[in-house]
């Protein structure tokens, strides 16, 4: 079982909670932890302190029962930031999924796991939302662009549980994306009280402000996102919380609905 790991918080969380399932039912299986080595300035840095904090997160969790792997990314440098200034992580997100799906194209009897929080759900129906602003509801959408229905559709097909885990192309592998049901609050706090070692976002520091990932930014939009819809009540604290409220407003697509329809949502 292969659990990406990108030496984050929310990966640090997931991979303590598997760890723990683990050994608390004697499960028989083994586990690893998958790092694809991208952006290069963060995974193989020229820092002696940084290379030093690496080194010291892949051992504690080799401590806690872990294998490691790097996946290089021979054929992509941090050069590919060149052509994606304005939106870095989308250079990121396709240098990753690409060298992700060589990999697993690779593998057989496995499953990858893939950590998935309520900012994750939260920052998939607020791009949603953007796209829908301007035809109120999804069926208004669907009725007049079913191409960026389609869009809408994939967003959102993420962030219900009965799509957290699909086949891959080839039998008997598998990716599972589960929902953590944890504000960011409450994983922050485990984290202090874990102390998990953490492997530092530095792209915003090295590279600019542009290089803040996506869901660092959905915070700010939930102030908006209240003052829209009159509703000071909105937190992105409970997963079913946050599902009803985009459902009662006919912002979410039902998930019915998108069974019936041929959608992939990315790895």
């Amino acid at each position: 079982m292969f659990l990406l790991y990108s030496g984050g918080k929310d990966a640090s969380v997931l991979a303590d909670l598997i760890s723990k399932v683990k050994y608390t039912y004697g499960l028989n299986v083994e586990l690893c932890m998958l790092t694809v080595k991208f952006p290069r300035m963060v995974y193989d840095p020229s820092d002696e302190t940084e290379k030093k904090i690496i080194e010291k997160c892949i051992s504690y969790w080799q401590d806690r029962g872990f294998n490691h792997l790097w996946l290089d990314t021979k054929d992509c440098d941090d050069s590919i930031f060149d052509r994606y200034q304005n939106t870095p992580c989308v250079a990121c997100e396709i240098v990753k999924s690409k060298v992700l799906y060589k990999f697993m194209s690779s593998c057989t009897d496995t499953a990858f796991l893939i950590s998935h929080t309520l900012d994750d759900v939260f920052g998939y129906l607020i791009e949603s939302l953007f796209i829908l602003i301007k035809y109120g509801t999804w069926e208004n959408l669907l009725e007049n662009d079913e191409e960026i229905f389609g869009r809408v559709g994939q967003l959102q097909k993420r962030v219900y549980r009965i799509f957290s885990h699909r086949e891959f192309k080839k039998k008997n592998v598998f990716i599972y994306k589960p929902i953590l049901d944890m504000s960011e609050q409450e994983i922050i706090s485990r984290l202090t009280t874990e102390e998990f070692p953490l492997i530092e976002e530095s792209c915003p520091k090295k590279m600019g402000k542009q290089f803040v990932i996506f869901k660092r930014f959905i915070h700010q939009a939930l102030d908006w996102f209240r003052k829209r819809y009159n509703s000071s009540n909105v937190t992105v604290e409970n997963y079913d919380d946050l599902i009803d409220f985009f459902r009662s407003k006919h912002l979410l697509i039902p998930k019915s609905f998108l069974e019936n329809m041929n959608l992939r949502s990315g790895i």
